[in-house]
């Protein structure tokens, strides 16, 4: 499909501005760095099934010094209305207390959960907390992986393009040296809800502050998979509430 045939289907309310709007990459900056605090909470209702289950008194047939074999852990799921009030509100008050820690304190808080998430998790179970995220945070899924031979645009060229603006948000961000002069630039690829990408040069104060986050994804494909499933959809929602603020 050439450029015009994709112009021709692009939605009427889909924004043609190259243009990120400041606020909004603020706001998703913040929620990146900060948000990632929501694999603690996901841990929370892993372990809980864990801890409960190492409870339970060791069978007479069965040596106390005896190793269990490893079991898949499990999600429990609490209340409907119960579980949407008590995760929405420890969510607000652990983004909170992000906030209120430096960068550097949040990085190392989130390499530990990361190393956690590793020993008490697995795709499948992150897999179902993410069901249940949508249920209570009233998110949906989103589309998190480029679209298969759709062209990258860049600030040049994603003015005019059917890359969605309004919809951007990070997935993955990259870190060049210069060879020859040393200096250090950030690169960050976008991907919108349908999965177009494009290309921009970072800041230097935002590229400091995502790409150590992003390599720590990298590192540990569970973590990623957190923002992807769950971080990704509470953004999209945020900003979804910040359009219509800004609509009235």
């Amino acid at each position: 499909m050439d450029t015009n045939e994709q112009d021709h289907n692009l939605p009427q309310d889909v924004p043609q501005s190259g243009k990120i709007n400041w606020t909004r990459r603020a706001i998703i900056i913040s929620l990146i760095v900060n948000g990632l605090i929501i694999i603690t909470l996901g841990l929370c209702y892993i372990s809980f099934k864990s801890d409960k289950s190492s409870a339970t008194p060791v069978p007479a047939t069965q040596s106390a010094s005896e190793p269990e074999p490893p079991s898949e852990p499990e999600v429990v799921p609490l209340p409907g209305e119960k579980a949407k009030d008590t995760v929405n509100r420890v969510l607000e008050e652990q983004m909170q207390a992000a906030a209120a820690r430096t960068d550097e304190e949040n990085l190392t808080a989130l390499e530990e959960q990361g190393e956690r998430l590793k020993k008490v998790s697995s795709e499948e179970t992150i897999d179902q907390i993410a069901d249940q995220f949508h249920s209570w945070t009233g998110t949906d899924e989103r589309v998190t992986e480029p679209v298969k031979d759709a062209p990258m645009q860049t600030e040049d060229t994603v003015s005019g393009s059917n890359f969605d603006t309004e919809t951007a948000q990070f997935y993955d961000v990259k870190k060049i040296r210069s060879k020859s002069t040393g200096e250090i630039k950030y690169k960050a690829v976008l991907i919108d809800a349908q999965g177009r990408t494009m290309s921009m040069e970072l800041p230097k104060e935002e590229g400091e502050r995502l790409y150590p986050v992003f390599k720590q994804m990298k590192q540990n494909p569970l973590m990623a998979q957190v923002y992807k499933k769950i971080v990704m959809p509470i953004i999209d929602k945020q900003l979804k509430d910040l359009r219509g603020e800004e609509n009235k």
